[in-house]
């Protein structure tokens, strides 16, 4: 009788995990048809289809705290295991997938993979594959910090929380395969590289199903119109971590982030807040580079005039420079909070007002006479219109 396979997808994260899975989910008849079975044996896969409660069994048992997203259940990880290896027994299918990039931080809790270790006892009967993709360490730690702000972890600047926050496994590739390679061999072990052309179309799905020798059934096949789990806006990261740090509720941390995405828009286009549509001082968009050539060969034509008598040197030398996209994002953060600051101030100096005149209507109510409602300088001098992005510090 030939030996079932279990394919065990380990994700890493960032590395369109959530996406290959919705689309397994929505293609499950086709892949069993093909016999490739995705079972719905936990109530996570059910929600969220992917089957992560086998990571967090592991853990649980383990004793982790961390990130473990609510989950409390009682299943040992050899009764939820065991569950899963009689259906792949039972079934007709000869190959099982599950996934979830959950098992990625196994690594870092060697507990947690003798635990896994015990479990592979159970199952000698089963060929288990693992598969995983990488993304280059820089790129990845990048996309796992956007990550834990979005997930509105309180977490500290990305230096910070690079050497002390962020678990080894997001930087230590040997160490997140190390107990895969050890439990199950490194023959069973399959990398493949997550890069931007996988961003592109149907590639991720193409390159995936190739693992298991299919092609994508173009016609028909359900394929995630939109990315199933989108990146936070790199630009509102420490706008909306500094809000998780100092404590603000959820309603209001998702009020400030709607403000800030809202004026990172108008800046996108070239609007300004308060300015008439089609009004604002913004021409098409040029590209630097043709900006820099533009300019050289503007400065070169000067050679010909008889009345030139410049050293163009220090000119060509002095071509414009687009801002670093750090530094940019930098000034478009202090654009809108100032912008905020003078909402509030605003806003406040507007109460103060309305207060005053209710005080001096009771007190004339009261007694027949009442102080003259004055505002002070600074109220007057506040203004009344909205600021405007341009209103940062340059």
């Amino acid at each position: 009788m030939t030996a079932k396979t279990l394919y065990i997808h380990i994700g890493h994260y960032k590395t369109g995990t959530t996406a290959l899975q919705v689309f397994c989910a929505g293609n499950k008849g086709w892949l069993a048809r093909k016999g490739l079975a995705y079972p719905s044996l936990t109530e996570d896969h059910k929600v969220h289809a992917k089957q992560s409660d086998f990571a967090f069994c592991l853990y649980h048992a383990a004793g982790v705290q961390t990130l473990m997203h609510g989950y409390n259940r009682p299943d040992t990880p050899k009764a939820l295991w065991g569950r899963l290896f009689d259906h792949i027994r039972a079934g007709s299918a000869p190959r099982t997938l599950i996934s979830s990039e959950e098992f990625a931080r196994l690594g870092a809790y060697p507990a947690a993979a003798a635990h896994l270790a015990r479990v592979r006892e159970m199952a000698p009967d089963i060929d288990i594959r693992i598969l995983a993709y990488l993304r280059p360490p820089q790129d990845h730690l990048r996309a796992w910090y956007n990550q834990l702000i979005k997930m509105q972890r309180s977490v500290a600047d990305f230096n910070t929380a690079l050497s002390r926050e962020i678990e080894p496994v997001h930087w230590d590739y040997g160490l997140m395969l190390r107990p895969w390679v050890q439990i199950f061999g490194a023959d069973r072990v399959t990398l493949r590289p997550y890069s931007d052309a996988l961003r592109q179309g149907d590639a991720l799905y193409e390159d995936f199903l190739a693992l298991f020798d299919l092609r994508l059934p173009r016609l028909w096949a359900r394929v995630p119109k939109e990315d199933p789990n989108p990146r936070l806006d790199d630009r509102l990261l420490d706008v909306v971590r500094v809000s998780h740090r100092a404590g603000l509720p959820p309603p209001m941390t998702k009020l400030v982030r709607d403000r800030a995405q809202a004026f990172l828009a108008q800046q996108d286009q070239g609007q300004g807040a308060g300015i008439p549509e089609g009004e604002a001082l913004f021409r098409p968009r040029t590209d630097i580079d043709q900006i820099v050539a533009q300019c050289r060969a503007g400065l070169e034509g000067l050679r010909a005039l008889p009345g030139c008598a410049m050293d163009l040197t220090p000119f060509l030398a002095a071509l414009p420079q687009a801002e670093s996209a750090e530094v940019t994002a930098l000034r478009q953060q202090i654009g809108f909070l100032t912008t905020q600051i003078n909402l509030q101030r605003h806003r406040v100096n507007q109460m103060q007002a309305d207060y005053e005149a209710r005080l001096a209507t009771l007190e004339r109510a009261l007694t027949g006479r009442g102080p003259a409602v004055s505002r002070s300088d600074d109220l007057e001098d506040s203004g009344s219109g909205d600021a405007k992005p341009d209103d940062a510090p340059k």
